[in-house]
């Protein structure tokens, strides 16, 4: 695997990590398949080569995502994490850095609504509004998603000084399962 796609990986990695941490803290975990689909892809950093099955995490998928129509805030949530698998999956079969780029705009994406649903909720009392651009600046200031941002950004960082890709498995935040 080339040394951009591993930093890349290593990226989404980091973030799906975090992700899936804060699924379990909201009762909605992801499913064991999918948990193990993301082990494997943090082994195969260290070994330099992409080693999963991808049967099992794609019959996770479509056991896991929920239709959206009546979905609560939490299953919305696991559905935005389940989509930017769904890239990574892609990556893993094509091997195209696009799907990385994927992976990243769910994530981003998902740090977005999280930051919308709580600025509607707070600010705009749940009501239906059409956000103005000051609404949308306020959404994007949101303590949470401009973390989410910032530890996204570090990891590029971090991902650009790894050397020993053996030992990438020392960077890993283990989500508490």
């Amino acid at each position: 695997m080339e040394t951009t796609n591993k930093a890349h990986l290593f990226v989404v990695l980091r973030a799906l990590d975090r992700l899936a941490e804060l699924l379990q803290n909201s009762y909605m975990p992801p499913a064991p398949d999918v948990v193990k689909f993301i082990d494997d892809l943090w082994s195969s950093l260290a070994d330099n080569a992409i080693k999963v099955k991808l049967g099992p995490v794609n019959k996770a998928l479509t056991r896991s995502i929920v239709d959206e129509q009546d979905a609560s805030y939490e299953e919305l949530l696991r559905n935005m994490y389940l989509y930017a698998i769904a890239d990574l999956v892609e990556f893993v079969k094509e091997g195209q850095p696009a799907s990385l780029d994927a992976v990243e705009n769910c994530i981003v994406d998902l740090y977005d609504y999280i930051a919308c649903q709580k600025y509607l909720s707070e600010i705009k009392g749940g009501a239906a509004v059409i956000l103005t651009p000051d609404d949308e600046a306020k959404i994007s200031a949101d303590p949470d998603y401009r973390e989410g941002l910032a530890r996204i950004s570090a990891d590029k960082n971090i991902a650009q000084t790894i050397s020993d890709w053996d030992a990438v498995l020392s960077h890993r935040h283990q989500p508490k399962r």
